[in-house]
């Protein structure tokens, strides 16, 4: 049994929840903007630091069924938080936006995310088969 494998993503499992619990229950976003930004970073990365340890098939398909089910959660969240990020990025004028058109920008946001996630998947996978199959130890 790998301990440290087991650490790191009972690690991410816990703090994907006390930023659950600290999101919608605190409401914090309303006051710090980029919180999801910030927690998603840190899941992601506690993820990729299980992936380090990590020396049986099913630690990446595990790894990679959660960065997938991370991007899910992170869509959703950019997804619920629609009005609040068209009010707050409207009033920042130097960005140039309109109502008209920062609905594509949430859009490419939200397919940028699942791009991100889910090649960090595939190359969770990719990488745990190449070291599956490795005669190099």
């Amino acid at each position: 049994m790998n301990v440290r494998f087991w650490l790191h993503l009972g690690i991410a499992a816990g703090l994907f929840v006390f930023f659950f619990i600290a999101a919608f229950v605190f409401h914090i976003y309303e006051v710090f903007y980029f919180f999801s930004f910030l927690a998603y970073g840190i899941l992601i990365f506690n993820l990729l630091s299980a992936i380090v340890h990590a020396d049986k098939w099913f630690h990446y398909v595990l790894c990679s069924v959660l960065l997938i089910i991370l991007g899910t959660f992170a869509s959703i969240d950019v997804l619920s938080a629609k009005e609040e990020l068209l009010a707050s990025w409207i009033e920042i004028e130097w960005l140039g936006l309109t109502k008209e058109n920062i609905g594509d920008y949430i859009q490419v946001l939200l397919i940028l995310i699942n791009i991100f996630t889910g090649s960090l998947a595939a190359n969770t996978l990719f990488y745990g088969l190449c070291k599956k199959n490795s005669t190099v130890k």
